[in-house]
């Protein structure tokens, strides 16, 4: 007896601890919390309602906009962890989606990704415009790049327009652009080309092989050899007094090269 009544003792507390657990305040907010923060995250990740499923593209010309579509279509269907949404509007990343853009679109030169409560997406790419064309020796075609030296091109040599800026190098095409001259170098470069149009002299190209040694052939038939380590207002001052004091209209006709690379401009 004394045996029974000691387990009936047990089992009464038991239920007793049981009955005091569900009675108690804490343990409830405890559960109707989990289940608060379980509603919550389907709510903002899994539910329609952040889902981004419509997205708006504003392109320039020449710029694919049904790549752009796929692009951020692969992007937004991909699933993180296997099981978590990427198309929630919480965890689209704007500027990783820029990034993906730019890297697949050579073209594009400037994308902005916005997005808009609860489930639209704004992307606009702007177009790179070129103004270098890198061209080899041995003709083919041509690389073509933007003001920053970025190559995002190629055209034939035959079809190069009067507005770029025709770079001819010996150098192996594997050396790109942005590797062989820098921001520097090419800002110098516009600044030479600047000049001759002043001047009224058509350049037919800017001969690039090394760092520092520019060769620029005119539409005259004469070059003029530029030191890119040295100043180039200077060299510009020294050639546009020879232009006006020397070299006249008549003389550069049989004019070879003016060489500008020292301290004193040689002329043949």
């Amino acid at each position: 007896m004394s045996k029974y009544r000691q387990r009936k003792k047990i089992t009464a507390k038991r239920l007793k601890r049981r009955k005091s657990v569900l009675k108690d305040r804490v343990f409830w907010d405890v559960v109707l919390g989990l289940v608060f923060f379980v509603v919550l995250v389907y709510f903002l990740f899994f539910s329609a309602v952040f889902r981004i499923v419509d997205w708006q593209v504003s392109a320039s010309p020449d710029i694919e906009t049904a790549q752009v579509q796929k692009i951020i279509s692969d992007y937004t269907n991909y699933k993180i962890y296997s099981f978590l949404p990427r198309n929630s509007f919480w965890l689209v990343n704007s500027g990783q989606l820029e990034k993906r853009i730019s890297a697949d679109m050579p073209l594009a030169k400037k994308v902005v990704v916005k997005k808009r409560l609860a489930s639209k997406l704004f992307v606009s790419v702007e177009k790179r415009e070129p103004l270098f064309a890198w061209c080899f020796e041995g003709g083919g075609a041509c690389f073509v790049a933007d003001e920053n030296r970025v190559v995002f091109g190629q055209v034939p040599a035959e079809n190069l327009t009067q507005n770029l800026i025709v770079i001819f190098s010996k150098t192996e095409p594997a050396k790109m652009l942005g590797e062989i001259m820098g921001q520097k170098q090419g800002e110098q470069i516009l600044q030479i080309r600047e000049f001759f149009q002043e001047q009224g002299i058509g350049l037919v190209n800017f001969g690039f092989d090394e760092p520092s040694l520019l060769t620029v052939k005119t539409a005259q038939n004469w070059e003029a050899y530029f030191d890119l380590q040295s100043d180039t207002n200077l060299a510009l001052t020294k050639l546009k007094l020879l232009l006006e004091k020397e070299l006249t209209a008549d003389k550069r006709k049989n004019l070879q090269y003016v060489d500008l690379r020292f301290s004193k401009a040689y002329y043949k």
